[in-house]
């Protein structure tokens, strides 16, 4: 049974807690690029990234709401204008006027897109990938260490009247397979940015075959950043 988990690297940062922040598109990009600087650039010192820059930023002079925020726009905001560190500019949980004098520390040069196939050599090569989930109730309150097999209604990701789904975002950080009953049974290793509370310390096992419709797994391909360069 193979298992791969990025947090025995060293080069994982620990797990955030965006608190009520609408802002969970920010935390993995984040991660992720932290992760990339770490192993390119070694861990002392630690580095953290902003959330709170992106976040401001990308409401303030280019979204105007803080709705509908994608993985995408956090890493085209981080390939043109940068990442700022955390201590210059410290998460709020709240959205605010975005900084004025940004020192930029690093941008990324490119985002790319991993479909499913490629998911796991991509995690072994290079490092984490964030991905868009369909999100509900049931998973906000997940608890434990045990593998997360989805809803026990199909119909659970439908978006009706009753039926409140969201969009969340998540870091992929390794994938393993446990026996159950006999049963081999894959899953991704996710890191939240609901602090350690939720999970196990911020972790979950997600079952890989979680569908999301007829046709679609729950996490079907996600996004990672490419190469660095450090400061603006």
């Amino acid at each position: 049974m193979d298992k791969f988990d990025l947090r025995d690297s060293g080069f994982l940062n620990p797990v955030r807690n965006q608190k009520k922040g609408r802002c969970c598109f920010a935390f993995p990009p984040y991660a992720a690029v932290e992760y990339l600087y770490h192993k390119e650039r070694g861990v002392n010192p630690r580095i953290q990234f902003s959330p709170q820059d992106i976040w401001d930023n990308l409401v303030k002079n280019e979204k105007q709401n803080q709705d509908g925020m994608t993985l995408t726009d956090a890493y085209n905001w981080m390939r043109n204008h940068g990442c700022v560190r955390e201590e210059s500019w410290p998460y709020r949980g709240v959205y605010g006027p975005p900084p004025q004098n940004r020192e930029v520390v690093c941008k990324i040069i490119r985002c790319k897109w991993l479909p499913f196939r490629k998911m796991k050599e991509h995690l072994r090569d290079e490092g984490p990938i964030a991905v868009e989930v369909k999100w509900i109730k049931e998973m906000g309150d997940y608890k434990g260490d045990g593998i997360y097999n989805g809803p026990a209604d199909a119909n659970a990701f439908v978006k009706t009247v009753n039926n409140h789904v969201g969009d969340h975002a998540l870091l992929v950080i390794g994938f393993g397979s446990e026996r159950i009953e006999g049963e081999l049974v894959h899953y991704w290793i996710v890191q939240n940015s609901h602090g350690e509370g939720w999970g196990k310390e911020g972790y979950a096992k997600f079952n890989i075959d979680i569908m999301c419709g007829t046709d679609k797994r729950l996490i079907d391909g996600g996004f990672a950043p490419h190469k660095i360069k450090q400061g603006g």
